[in-house]
């Protein structure tokens, strides 16, 4: 069930345009930093296509499935993915800017922070996974929200590529 969980997320990332993190990549790295701002707007309205796709979903195994678990963890899911497609773009900015240890600074606090509250939901649940799940998701979206925040600390124009829209859904 957790693989199964797993895979509708990825899937459903498609709907968040993937390309614009390259965009952001290309165009922090080519002085264009107003570019991220652009990139999380137009992500954040992108993704909300997932959650209807979540909902039916959740629907399908609530009562055609008669999973219960599984749709309560599919209808957590619709409401927070469009802040987890976005959030996690800050590190394709990092990344053009070529700041590889502050990257790596955040994405070890954020694995930490991950290991110490999943194992801790584990073990108070007793392997249930809509606990499970709930603080995976609500741990990944408050660091990132964190180090996103952070990151937009570090745009210093507001330059915006001509390309940026058309080369994010061509990627």
């Amino acid at each position: 069930r957790q693989q199964l969980l797993i895979s509708i997320i990825a899937t459903l990332g498609i709907l968040s345009i993937r390309g614009f993190d390259y965009v952001t990549l290309r165009d922090a790295a080519s002085g264009q930093e107003g570019t991220y701002r652009k990139v999380m707007k137009e992500r954040f309205l992108w993704s909300l296509l997932s959650v209807p796709v979540a909902l039916l979903l959740g629907a399908y195994f609530g009562f055609l499935k008669l999973e219960h678990e599984f749709a309560r963890a599919l209808l957590l899911a619709a409401f927070l993915l469009p802040a987890y497609y976005v959030v996690s773009t800050w590190s394709y900015f990092l990344k053009g800017k070529a700041l590889f240890d502050v990257i790596l600074r955040y994405k070890a606090l954020l694995s930490l922070a991950t290991l110490l509250f999943v194992g801790l939901a584990i073990f108070l649940s007793g392997g249930q996974l809509l606990p499970i799940f709930a603080t995976y998701l609500f741990v990944q979206i408050g660091g990132q929200l964190y180090f996103s925040w952070q990151t937009v600390k570090r745009v210093g124009n507001d330059k915006v590529s001509e390309d940026w829209k058309n080369y994010g859904f061509f990627i």
